[in-house]
């Protein structure tokens, strides 16, 4: 290369990225006790790897508070394909299962996301054209009690994207067979002592992202389709059938030259108790690009 006069930089093949959130947090409970805090609260560090116009390599390193085991593979995947050339793509490694969405203007994490984001190693088919998509995924998940020690977790999800002019409509449904393996009701599992579970419990999700101009909507509802075992998650007496949804509307503008977005929202659960999520949560965020 240097000999034909042309200099191969790292950057034209590999782009790397970073994120830390410095957090301070001010607090009072019902019995008036007040608590406030300064914390790190999420620090990554990673990269994406153009191999060739085919595959492309991605790894990402990630620390949040209070986690025990400090920084940690978050995601290591490989992408076999190119939307921009064919329909199809592969996708394999550990990375974020495609169940649900959990896009939010918000600083916390959306309830819908504590009880079905799935973090697992596995392997995806995507599809998508015309604004159609859609992906078929197996991932190595949690074991029911006495099985044999196999591929236990797969899913389905389907959408539709729409863009032109001022309008988007981002919508689409999915299906999980065990919803167990999201984090927020995995973690559970944890601290009760749980490794296996008595029985496969389904997942259904469904959003709708629309904007028109400044204005935005994102909406989400997730939702186990059968009841836990009620020595798993129990509640009043039977076992647990947990739901979340989320709702959200926002307003862009620009302040001072910057691009600045207004948010509130309403999310809420059912039967989520044991998994410690609050029945109703009003919520509302501004953020600003200043750089």
């Amino acid at each position: 290369m240097e000999e034909e006069g042309a200099a191969q930089k790292i950057n034209e093949y590999v782009n790397l990225f970073g994120l830390i959130e410095a957090e301070a947090s001010f607090g009072e409970d019902y019995e008036k006790n007040t608590a406030s805090t300064f914390s790190i609260g999420t620090v990554e560090l990673g990269f994406d790897a153009q191999v060739t116009d085919l595959v492309t390599g991605h790894i990402r390193a990630k620390y949040e508070d209070g986690e025990k085991d400090g920084l940690t593979i978050d995601s290591a995947s490989i992408w076999l394909g190119n939307f921009k050339k064919f329909h199809f793509l592969m996708k394999a490694g550990q990375f974020y299962m495609p169940f649900g969405n959990f896009e939010t203007n918000m600083v916390q994490d959306s309830l819908t996301l504590k009880i079905g984001e799935i973090n697992a190693t596995g392997i995806g088919a995507h599809f998508e054209q015309r604004g159609v998509k859609g992906v078929i995924y197996g991932y190595k998940g949690m074991q029911e009690i006495d099985a044999s020690d196999t591929i236990g977790g797969f899913g389905v999800k389907a959408g539709y994207h729409y863009e032109r002019g001022d309008i988007s409509v981002d919508g689409g449904i999915g299906w999980v067979n065990n919803i167990a393996d999201a984090g927020g009701i995995s973690d559970s599992f944890e601290e009760n002592d749980i490794d296996e579970i008595g029985k496969q419990v389904p997942g259904f999700s469904a959003y709708l992202l629309a904007g028109y101009g400044p204005f935005s909507f994102k909406g989400e509802y997730v939702k186990a389709l059968d009841p836990f075992n009620d020595s798993e998650i129990p509640f009043r007496d039977r076992g647990a059938e947990p739901k979340a949804w989320s709702t959200e509307c926002a307003y862009s503008t620009e302040f001072f030259g910057k691009l600045t977005v207004f948010a509130l929202g309403y999310q809420g659960t059912r039967e989520a108790l044991n998994l410690e999520l609050p029945e109703s949560r009003f919520i509302g965020a501004a953020s600003m690009v200043i750089f």
